[in-house]
């Protein structure tokens, strides 16, 4: 999986939904937020919350930190 190109096809679909809810479905992890409001992020070894509220930077870099586990 390439991190960069994962997190760019996440911003796409994050942008796509300004102002609502949105998935991001993948067989390894599913995310469900609002804008930079993470609900949660699912694997098959963890289920995780991540920042109530944050900036895209700050959204990216968590985003990274999950995919460099899976």
């Amino acid at each position: 999986m390439d991190i960069k190109e994962t997190i760019k096809d996440i911003n796409k679909t994050r942008k796509a939904n300004k102002n609502q809810w949105w998935s991001y479905v993948t067989p390894l992890f599913t995310i469900k937020a609002y804008n930079t409001w993470i609900q949660r992020i699912n694997t098959r070894e963890f289920t995780d919350s991540g920042p109530s509220d944050c900036s895209v930077k700050e959204f990216n870099s968590y985003l990274t930190s999950i995919l460099k586990e899976l």
